[in-house]
């Protein structure tokens, strides 16, 4: 799956955007064998310059258009505790908004009005501004969040400040930024139970973008584990960073506070993973500026491997015995036994087609294993054998009253061959897949086959 989150400067002045903060976390979570929700935390702080400014975010999947619902969650600026455990221990939500431009600017009060009226006018959702300090981060200097709520339309998300006269007060240009928290959700189908093939790419379009705080985070079911991982920064069309960026899992979630849709969402019960950047990179993002930035990584659903291993040693307990049942010289001398076979083999031993029925039950086995061939197919494909094993154990004088039965045996052969002709597709199938980079969603017979 291949996730992109498009942010468009729809303004065309094509003036420098400042990303004072983007923060962006994804939540992947299995509603069914064949669907996955996607949910996606969005937090976009942008330097109020230039005020007229309008972005337009969007989705894609699979570089198709995605139609999500999104709320606004720019009541998360008020989560005060929370937020400063990322953001810096003296960032902090206020009301007090002539005190803090003070604070920023050493300004006699009386001078204020006009900058605490821009901060708190009738964009403010939270008739409060939130404060940012954080030393740790040189790039990061102090500033003031005005929350915004952010707008839907067919196009699909806005930021904007452009309801009335904008224009940041010269006192606090230096400082004052646009903040914006939202949510949006879409369905996508699942490829593979196996693993997830993730991919996250963020495009910033139609301006020059700089940004020192730039993070990613993924929640998924805790059965995943991250495998494989890798991060591209683009700075300009021939300029991809790759220095030793990467996706690693968090481990430190449960000492944390977080929001209670967040907890209900089950992070604490989840696998946590975030972007690691190092400091050049970083740096970069700030001085280059930023185009793109894919992040990628191979999870495995550890939980299905698990089940895997323990069909396989069921299934080889119940062949060890299978094939102990067949070669016991005791059974073979009863007639009972003798006249499970077709007429039209009489020219093997007992021991030969018991041993051919235990190969091709061994290769079913195999091409069920390892593909994703559907339930029924299964079932039809044992049916046969089931069958024929299941009246010799219950009842076996019936294939002497019944000789007609005895060709479920025939049958089971057929249905092998059947499975072994499938099992040659899917492999065909999935190294022309592959190579061209193509999948069969239309192909319902290459589904039902497990491709």
């Amino acid at each position: 799956m291949h996730i992109e989150t498009i942010i468009k400067d729809t303004s065309c002045h094509k003036k420098k955007v400042d990303i004072k903060k983007f923060f962006q976390f994804i939540i992947l979570k299995d509603i069914s064998k064949k669907k996955r929700e996607v949910i996606i935390y969005n937090a976009i702080v942008l330097n109020a310059e230039p005020f007229d400014a309008t972005f337009n975010i969007s989705y894609m999947d699979n570089y198709k258009p995605i139609i999500s619902t999104t709320s606004d969650c720019s009541d998360f600026f008020q989560k005060e505790k929370i937020i400063k455990q990322f953001w810096g221990e003296k960032s902090e939500f206020t009301n007090e908004i002539t005190t803090t431009i003070q604070k920023l600017t050493n300004s006699k009060p009386e001078s204020l009005k006009k900058p605490s009226d821009y901060l708190n006018d009738a964009n403010n959702s939270c008739k409060g501004i939130f404060y940012v300090e954080q030393e740790e981060k040189s790039n990061v200097g102090k500033y003031i969040i005005k929350p915004i709520k952010t707008i839907q339309n067919e196009s699909g998300i806005i930021l904007e400040d452009t309801k009335f006269e904008n224009t940041p007060p010269s006192e606090i240009k230096e400082f004052a930024s646009r903040g914006y928290w939202f949510k949006s959700k879409f369905i996508v189908p699942i490829d593979d139970e196996k693993y997830i093939d993730f991919t996250a790419s963020i495009k910033l379009e139609e301006a020059e973008y700089i940004s020192p705080d730039f993070k990613i985070y993924l929640q998924t079911d805790e059965k995943y584990e991250l495998k494989k991982t890798n991060i591209e920064l683009l700075y300009s069309k021939d300029n991809i960073d790759q220095t030793n960026c990467e996706m690693v899992k968090v481990f430190s979630q449960s000492k944390m506070s977080y929001f209670d849709e967040w907890v209900k969402l089950g992070i604490y019960s989840s696998s946590l993973f975030r972007t690691k950047m190092n400091s050049v990179s970083e740096e970069n993002s700030y001085t280059k500026g930023l185009t793109n930035i894919t992040v990628k990584a191979t999870l495995e659903n550890t939980q299905h491997f698990i089940l895997r291993e323990l069909k396989l040693i069921i299934f080889s307990l119940f062949l060890s015995l299978f094939i102990s049942i067949g070669f016991d010289i005791t059974r073979q001398g009863t007639p009972e036994f003798q006249q499970l076979f077709p007429p039209s083999l009489d020219g093997f031993t007992l021991d030969t087609k018991w041993l051919f029925l235990c190969v091709l039950l061994f290769i079913k086995y195999m091409y069920i294993r390892n593909t994703n061939v559907k339930p029924l197919i299964s079932f039809i494909l044992y049916t046969p054998l089931t069958i024929w094993f299941f009246l010799y154990i219950t009842y076996p004088i019936i294939y002497i009253e019944h000789p007609s039965l005895r060709d479920l045996y025939v049958w089971d052969i057929v249905f092998s061959i059947v499975s072994i002709l499938f099992y040659v597709i899917v492999i065909m199938r999935r190294r022309h897949n592959y190579s061209s980079n193509k999948q069969d969603d239309g192909n319902k017979f290459f589904q039902l086959i497990g491709v």
